[in-house]
């Protein structure tokens, strides 16, 4: 991103939520104002060609987070996935 001041500034890369507000937001509102976004990324992926639902209790808290965990890590690329504590 290029500034009013002609300064370029490189935003840092974050979780889409819950830590804080979010400086690439911010910049696309804007309208212009704070800057103008010289370059971006993409990263783009194929529809999936089937569907699931699956549901999976597990006895506590720290298996469903590590199962969670070995499924980012699997390469599978789900479209979702929730960890809820009933």
């Amino acid at each position: 991103m290029v500034t009013a001041d002609g300064e370029g500034w490189d935003t840092r890369r974050l979780p889409g939520s819950g830590a804080g507000p979010s400086e690439e937001r911010m910049l696309c509102g804007s309208e212009g104002t704070f800057g103008i976004i010289t370059s971006a990324w993409l990263r783009l992926q194929a529809i999936p060609i089937y569907k699931y639902t699956y549901s999976v209790e597990y006895d506590t808290w720290d298996e469903g987070v590590e199962a969670c965990r070995l499924l980012s890590e699997s390469g599978l690329f789900p479209t979702n996935c929730r960890l809820v504590h009933q």
